[in-house]
């Protein structure tokens, strides 16, 4: 893996059935853990329908940069074996700037969902937008 282009933010889910209804929620576990220049927040995952899982939060960009990425979800069993994964955009495409926050949804169907323990939450940046804050080299101007 490329260090300079994958920042793993992991998001540590424990699934918890409702035995009243349909909608499975999964909650974050006390431990979330954020890389130092992304932080996950807003997690929401849960079991909407029979085997469809439904997962939306958004990202943090902790960087002076602007950054552009999407994630990557795992879902995992009891021994962390990933049973199925997927890929969202993170903010349509469009940059995070420094600070701010950009969002993300995505709906998997897993065939054999009852192994679904926990979830892992992956950003991947694809780009980091870098924009000078002031000129490096002033140069006047010839008339």
């Amino acid at each position: 893996m490329n260090k300079k282009a994958i920042f793993m933010l992991i998001a540590v889910l424990l699934l918890g059935i409702d035995s009243g209804e349909c909608k499975t929620q999964i909650l974050p576990q006390p431990g979330v853990v954020s890389g130092p220049k992304y932080q996950v927040e807003e997690l929401d995952a849960m079991m909407q329908d029979e085997g469809v899982f439904v997962v939306s939060g958004k990202i943090r960009n902790k960087e002076a940069n602007p950054t552009r990425g999407y994630v990557i979800v795992y879902f995992v069993d009891d021994s962390d074996g990933v049973v199925s994964s997927a890929e969202a955009e993170v903010n349509e495409s469009t940059p995070i700037e420094p600070g701010q926050t950009g969002d993300f949804e995505l709906s998997q169907t897993i065939r054999n969902h009852q192994q679904v323990q926990k979830t892992y939450i992956e950003y991947i940046e694809r780009e980091r937008v870098l924009k000078p804050i002031k000129p490096l080299i002033a140069m006047p101007r010839k008339q």
